[in-house]
């Protein structure tokens, strides 16, 4: 079950603090209790939409090996703007910086994504990410 949170800021917060620690330590399990299925992801390159668990793991172990091959040491995530479209509902924009060591892997990009309560928890539906120089990443995410 997820805390009480006062704000939308704050659920958009608390996961990507969940999923950041679960794409850096290599957590599945984290990583997929995030996120509900069929889910869409949107990048520059394309859509794809995420149906089964199988199909989760796949951009998670893209993704995670991206960051291996960029020997990634940081996942620097803020939520810019969240806001409650209605109870169970809230559309939150963060932007993401890969780090290597001292130096960005590659352009900070904004993501923006759809978070839906379920039950107790919130969790996301949703992502349309921003990507423009490293069509490896896009790739990873939007097949």
């Amino acid at each position: 079950m997820t805390p009480d949170f006062t704000t939308a800021k704050d659920v958009s917060e608390y996961l990507l603090d969940r999923t950041g620690k679960a794409l850096m330590s290599g957590d599945f399990d984290l990583f997929a209790s995030c996120f509900v299925l069929p889910h869409v992801i949107e990048t520059f390159q394309g859509r794809r939409t995420v149906e089964t668990v199988d199909d989760l793991k796949k951009v998670f172990d893209g993704v995670t090996a991206y960051f291996r091959q960029k020997n990634v040491t940081e996942l620097a995530r803020h939520c810019v703007e969240a806001e409650f479209r209605d109870d169970d509902t809230i559309v939150a924009t963060h932007m993401s910086r890969v780090v290597s060591g001292a130096r960005l892997v590659q352009k900070p990009y904004p993501v923006m994504s759809v978070l839906r309560k379920i039950g107790e928890n919130w969790i996301i539906s949703d992502s349309m990410y921003a990507i423009e120089d490293q069509p490896a990443h896009a790739k990873a995410l939007s097949g």
